[in-house]
């Protein structure tokens, strides 16, 4: 690093170079060293020495950035680079520093991975733009040369609607050595922190006063043998209701494919409603065309959501149900559902609930109406 700091030494009368730049030169090896060995402040006010005896020695003017940062110290930093650019405005790596670019890269609907890049470190954050949906997640870093993480990896992470959580800080280890590092990341609706409200009546998801027969229960030998889910006898055209008021956050409606074999599995058309105890619910196998409601609608328990059909991996019109609570899974099961079906009650008459169970059939019930 000593010749540039020579070359410039040119610029400046003889004694300037014997009082100046050899005493800047001490400073500035000596800075380097301290900020090799974290020691951020002795750096910076090694490099301030350094500048005083040289103040055109933009190396240390850099410096005095790269430990700013690494105290956090983000306007004096910013100082420190201008002066640094002012002396040398064709250093593209000064300019791109000082623009403090950052790049971005979506890792589940509605949520991004972000990085501000800020001289010597990378500033990981996780954005939610959804405003109603918490996400949880992971993120790891395959390949990580010559950085040191704040947060031990792999760092989970949640990030609750329309808010923006940091989840970790990366820093050069090394300065004048070569760095480089990959980001990995995935995520999961929910928060796996939230847990479901203790005994709450679901209403059975069909207009009141109407009875239907569970022709599957929890871990049926068809379709359910890992999961907590229920398949109703609805027929094709039957109106599907809310078995609990939330907020819709999926619905698909598109497809007429059905049949009874997984590779139908992609096929199925539902509707997922989020409830206030960060639960969620599925409504399968839907007609085409069938949704009675979109994305982001508020529901109340009772109304008409959509209509049964025979969509998806089925052997014959039916309504798929199943209730999941988060988990810190951010992986999809092998049916493409995240977290955990959870056994669910329904309302009964005279405010009673039942566990339904397969081969029995049900009346639902609506609070506020006679049957």
């Amino acid at each position: 690093m000593l010749g540039p700091l020579l070359m410039l030494a040119l610029l400046v009368p003889a004694r300037a170079v014997e009082a100046g730049v050899v005493e800047a030169t001490a400073y500035y090896d000596s800075a380097i060293a301290a900020f090799n060995g974290r020691d951020y402040a002795a750096a910076d006010a090694l490099a301030t020495k350094a500048v005083g005896e040289a103040p055109f020695l933009w190396e240390a003017w850099q410096m005095i950035a790269y430990a700013r940062v690494a105290m956090d110290d983000l306007p004096g930093a910013r100082k420190a680079l201008i002066a640094a650019s002012n002396i040398n405005p064709n250093n593209p790596h000064l300019q791109q520093s000082l623009e403090n670019l950052g790049s971005a890269t979506v890792i589940a609907p509605a949520v991004e991975v972000r990085v501000r890049r800020v001289l010597t470190r990378a500033i990981i954050d996780v954005v939610n733009h959804s405003p109603d949906i918490t996400f949880h997640g992971v993120i790891s870093f395959p390949t990580m040369v010559n950085f040191t993480p704040d947060v031990s990896v792999p760092t989970p992470f949640t990030v609750l609607p329309s808010c923006t959580a940091t989840v970790n800080t990366i820093r050069q280890a090394d300065l004048y050595k070569h760095a480089m590092y990959e980001i990995a990341s995935r995520a999961a609706m929910g928060d796996p922190r939230a847990l479901p409200t203790p005994g709450f009546a679901y209403l059975f998801p069909w207009r009141h006063g109407k009875i239907h027969r569970v022709v599957q229960g929890y871990f049926g030998a068809t379709t359910h043998l890992n999961k907590r889910a229920l398949d109703f006898d609805l027929p094709e055209g039957s109106s599907v209701c809310a078995a609990r008021a939330g907020i819709v956050i999926e619905v698909k409606d598109d497809s007429s494919r059905g049949g009874p074999a997984r590779t139908f599995l992609g096929d199925a058309n539902g509707i997922t409603i989020l409830h206030d105890d960060g639960t969620w619910a599925i409504y399968g196998h839907l007609q085409r065309h069938g949704a009675r409601v979109k994305v982001c609608d508020q529901v109340a328990g009772g109304q008409v959501i959509g209509l049964s059909g025979h969509t998806g991996w089925a052997t014959g019109p039916h309504l798929h149900f199943a209730v999941y609570q988060p988990t810190d899974q951010v992986e999809a099961g092998e049916d493409g559902d995240f977290g955990e079906s959870i056994a669910t009650e329904f309302l009964q008459p005279g405010g009673r609930t039942v566990a339904p169970r397969e081969g029995w059939s049900y009346c639902a019930v609506h609070p506020g109406k006679r049957l």
